[in-house]
């Protein structure tokens, strides 16, 4: 798997989050629902601007996805809404999974240093 292929595995799941409150079940809860739309929605845009634009700065988008991905992680419990069985764990499985990404991502994009010179 390369970096690009990491990129398009965040867009599917930034989909997966814009579609789960309805598909399990909590669309009408409000915050939780409210954070996938939101989380969801802002990982389908930084991964569309990784694949699709000539970056300059190619960690940014990675990092962009471990500070969504940590948030998601927390939300359930920071927001109040870890009652919600599907939500909190699509939340906690959704965002390990992007932090996964991110991290292959930059595994594969290699250190800072290299681009520098």
């Amino acid at each position: 798997m390369n970096r690009r292929t990491a990129d398009w595995v965040v867009v599917l799941l930034g989909a997966w989050l814009v579609i789960s409150p309805w598909l399990l079940g909590y669309a009408g809860t409000g915050t939780a629902a409210g954070v996938s739309y939101v989380v969801g929605i802002a990982l389908l845009a930084f991964a569309l601007v990784a694949l699709f634009t000539s970056i300059r700065f190619p960690y940014q988008e990675r990092f962009n996805y471990i500070v969504l991905a940590l948030l998601l992680i927390a939300s359930p419990w920071l927001l109040g809404f870890a009652w919600l069985t599907a939500a909190l764990w699509n939340a906690v499985v959704i965002g390990i999974l992007v932090v996964a990404m991110a991290a292959w991502a930059l595994k594969e994009t290699g250190s800072p240093d290299m681009h520098a010179r």
